[in-house]
């Protein structure tokens, strides 16, 4: 929240002297205007800040917001004006959230409340994009609507019952299939025909 701060030093000569100065509790300002000094407690200078105003993914290292760096913060995804990306490696057992961070401070946690951290298993593990929306209109597959991470996808040859075994891959319609011994696998590795 900003305020004027007016000082008035008419008795020199020179008029009132006017500052734009940033509220910040805790803080004094100590303020001149031409030999006249005024210490206002409670008022007080922005702070430098560490941190940009944003979303970020936290609990990689900590839950501690002083932690954070440039790195975890989200940036506005270009195909979705709802929605925020962020491209991370994730391991297996990793627990996260998104929390809202203003001035240095966190001001929201997505999801709110405790004991329901996002924990990355297996199936969501490495170099992905986490997908984030603060309005919780995230839909089927999201984590309380807010977070979304895309599936690994096995390899199809994975799930064929012969390891020796070669396979082909057939793009029919835009879509990607592996041929085997005749049949057409999804990348899933499900037969389809």
């Amino acid at each position: 929240m900003a305020a004027e701060l007016v000082l008035n030093d008419s008795a020199s000569g020179y008029g009132h002297v006017t500052k734009t100065i940033k509220l910040t509790k805790g803080h004094t300002y100590t303020a001149t205007a031409k030999g006249t000094t005024i210490q206002l407690n409670g008022i007080g200078y922005e702070k430098q800040r560490v941190l940009a105003d944003g979303y970020y993914l936290i609990g990689l290292t900590n839950f501690d917001v002083a932690g954070l760096t440039a790195n975890e913060l989200f940036t506005q995804n270009p195909e979705n004006e709802d929605e925020y990306q962020l491209s991370v490696t994730l391991a297996e057992g990793d627990e996260l959230k998104v929390v809202k961070v203003e001035y240095d401070e966190a001001v929201a946690w997505y999801p709110d409340g405790e004991n329901n951290n996002y924990e990355v298993d297996a199936n969501h593990a490495g170099e992905k994009t986490v997908y984030f929306r603060p309005d919780g209109q995230g839909g089927e597959g999201w984590f309380h609507g807010v977070i979304y991470i895309e599936k690994n996808i096995p390899s199809a040859v994975e799930n064929i019952q012969d390891d020796k075994a070669q396979s082909t891959k057939v793009i029919e319609n835009g879509v990607l299939y592996l041929k085997h011994e005749g049949q057409l696998y999804n990348v899933q590795g499900i037969r389809v025909r």
